[in-house]
Formats: structure tokens, C-alpha cells, sequence
């Protein structure tokens, strides 16, 4: 028999699952698969055994949105969230991370909190010292862990289907191209301070990322570039998913600077061309339904951010408040096709880090 870890894991959950099904509904088993979703993409930004003090993720059942301690705030990128988590010098400190229903991610970072005092209509993961669990009003659910290499069960990459591609593209952006660990990408930087990208640098950072994703889905997807949504228009990357009837368009846009065909000047893509790209991905989708609805069809947009303050081609370094000077400039987007149509994913902007001065 072959070993299945993904089967194995979905075998091993079913306990707390059931029991939060039983308590809630199939509204509670939604909720809790939003909350497990948010706690996989920071442990890609953190790793749990790095935890030092009692993590706390915890998502309302009544749907309210109200706040839980003086201290929260929002954060738009886990990542922010991880480099809180990981300044913590005293073991004292319990980390709260609020999930609302639609998505959004609330955190606080506590001295010496009284857990007693937290909202009985909640679903709550606790994560300490190795230990990790689900409280839903007075039961405690432990969390088995079908893994002897990770000490958490939502920390070990279980990669199957279109419902992990979130997670998945969480985890390329921090490991292949936050700081270029990627070799194909990395081959995509002018110069190895990667202040500015070569020319045309789009078949390599497509290259990269389906790589990543033949990679950590292997056998359950096929994925081709470049392919036609009707006779002429191609997307930059089309995913089949083989074990349901789903089809994923992904369109890959850059933005900051690279160098000319010529090697004599700099050209830049900025946020317009970023929400160019989303309009075409709308045209994409719209065309891929009218020329044909085989399957549910999505698409995603992913933004690769370049963006570096005061570059020019005489450029040979940038210091750090220059080079990180975009790192959270996120994008706005008019239309916001995520929030208006069934099938458009949130667009995801990947900021790749320079190599800056001392």
C-alpha cells in the first residue's frame, strides 16, 4: 500500500472536525477552514517551534467583528504579523491573531494575558510549547499530527488540490521570491545587488513559478504556458486540476525597472501596467467562458514587485530605506475585480528584496 500524507491527514483531523461540524454546522466547518487556511500561511512565515510565548488564532461563530483587546490592529500581510511574532523577547507574551469571516487578519501581542476572557462564541486554536489544540467553549480538541518532522500538523506542506493554491503561492512568494532563492528567477536580476531586472524578464519569472507549481503538486495538475483563452489571446499560465472539474488562469505581471534591449537605459513598469494586467485577466476569463465552459474556471493575477526608490542605470548599489521603500506599497485596483466577480481571486503582489549596503 502506498503511503498517502494527504489522506493520512484529512483521516487524522476528522476528530475536531466532527466535533466543531456537531457544535456549529456546516457554518462552523467553513469558519474553521477559513481559520486553519490563515494559521498555514503564518506558519510559512514563521515556523512554529520558533514561537516563543502562546499563539492564540481564533475566528467568531455569531459573526461579530468586534475587537478584542485595546492593542489590535490590522494587518494586510502575514508577513508583518511573522516579524512581530519573531521580535518577541520574553516568553510571557500571548499572540492573538483574530480571523473575521470575510478574511481579514486582526493581532495583538500581550504581556501576561488572561485567556479567561476570551469570547466564548469563537473557535480558537492555542499552539504552546510544542503543544497545539482547538477550544470550542469549555472542550479541549487536541490536534493529531501525522508528521514526526514538523510540531505542528498545519505546518507540513500538504499541497493537493485548487483549494491549496493560496497557500501554495503564500509559500513560493516567501521561499522562491522574496529574496530570489529561486534559481530561475534568479537569473531574472541584471546584476546580482538585484537593484534592476534584464530584459524581458517574463519567460523566466513564468519559468519560475510553474516550476514551483509542478513541483508541490506533481502528479494532480497539468500546467502549460501561454495558453490561448480563445483563437488568439494567451494567459501566461493555465493549471488543470485532474481530480475535479477546475481550471485556474494565472497572469504574471512585473513591476519597477529593467534594463533596455540595448543595455543603455532603464524602462519601468509601474502600478498601471499591474492593473492593466488584472482588466486583462477579466477579458481572459470572460473570453475562456465564451469560448467554451468545460470546467469552473478562476483566475489570479500575480504581481512580481521590483520596485526600488532612486535606481538608475549608473546604479551599482541602494541602501536599505531605498531598496525596501516599496516592500508594503500595495496596489489599488479600479475596478476591484476580486470583489465584484465570483471568479477572480485577490491579486498577489510578491515584493523581491535587494541586496542593499551594510
Amino acid at each position: 500500500m502506498i503511503f498517502d500524507p494527504h489522506r493520512l491527514a484529512t483521516i487524522t483531523k476528522s476528530g475536531y472536525i466532527t466535533a466543531i461540524d456537531a457544535a456549529y454546522g456546516a457554518e462552523g466547518s467553513r469558519l474553521l477552514t477559513l481559520l486553519v487556511s490563515r494559521i498555514r500561511l503564518l506558519y510559512i512565515h514563521v515556523l512554529p517551534q520558533s514561537i516563543d510565548g502562546h499563539l492564540v488564532a481564533l475566528i467568531s461563530t455569531s459573526g461579530s467583528k468586534s475587537s478584542i483587546h485595546k492593542e489590535e490592529i490590522e494587518y494586510t500581510n502575514l508577513g508583518d504579523l511573522a516579524a512581530h511574532i519573531k521580535s518577541i523577547e520574553s516568553g510571557n507574551v500571548t499572540i492573538i491573531m483574530r480571523v473575521q469571516p470575510e478574511g481579514r487578519i486582526y493581532g495583538a501581542l500581550i504581556q501576561n494575558a488572561d485567556l479567561d476572557n476570551l469570547p466564548n462564541d469563537t473557535i480558537q486554536y492555542h499552539y504552546e510549547s510544542f503543544q497545539e489544540y482547538f477550544m470550542v467553549g469549555n472542550n479541549k480538541l487536541e490536534i493529531p499530527n501525522s508528521s514526526s518532522c514538523h510540531v505542528s500538523a498545519f505546518s507540513i506542506p500538504t499541497y493537493s488540490d485548487y483549494t491549496d493554491l493560496e497557500i501554495a503561492l503564500e509559500d513560493y512568494m516567501v521561499r522562491s521570491i522574496k529574496r530570489s532563492s529561486c534559481f530561475i528567477f534568479k537569473e531574472a536580476w541584471h546584476q546580482d545587488e538585484r537593484l534592476y531586472l534584464k530584459n524581458r524578464p517574463e519567460k523566466l519569472i513564468r519559468r519560475s513559478l510553474m516550476q514551483y507549481l509542478i513541483n508541490v503538486f506533481g502528479a494532480g495538475i497539468d500546467v502549460q504556458p501561454e495558453s490561448p483563452t480563445d483563437e488568439t489571446k494567451p494567459v501566461d499560465i493555465t493549471i488543470t486540476w485532474f481530480f475535479n472539474n477546475r481550471q485556474t488562469l494565472i497572469e504574471i505581471k512585473w513591476i519597477g525597472k529593467s534594463i533596455n534591449a540595448k543595455e543603455d537605459d532603464l524602462t519601468e513598469n509601474t502600478p498601471y501596467d499591474a492593473r492593466s494586467g488584472a482588466t486583462q485577466l477579466a477579458g481572459y476569463l470572460d473570453r475562456k467562458e465564451d469560448f467554451g465552459p468545460i470546467k469552473l474556471i478562476t483566475g489570479i493575477l500575480i504581481v512580481i514587485d521590483a520596485r526600488r526608490k532612486g535606481i538608475t542605470l549608473e546604479s551599482d548599489s541602494v541602501d536599505r530605506q531605498n531598496g525596501y521603500h516599496y516592500e508594503h506599497a500595495d496596489i489599488a485596483y479600479n475596478p476591484d475585480y476580486h470583489k465584484i466577480r465570483d471568479d477572480f481571486e485577490p491579486p498577489k503582489r510578491m515584493f523581491a528584496e535587494p541586496v542593499c549596503n551594510p
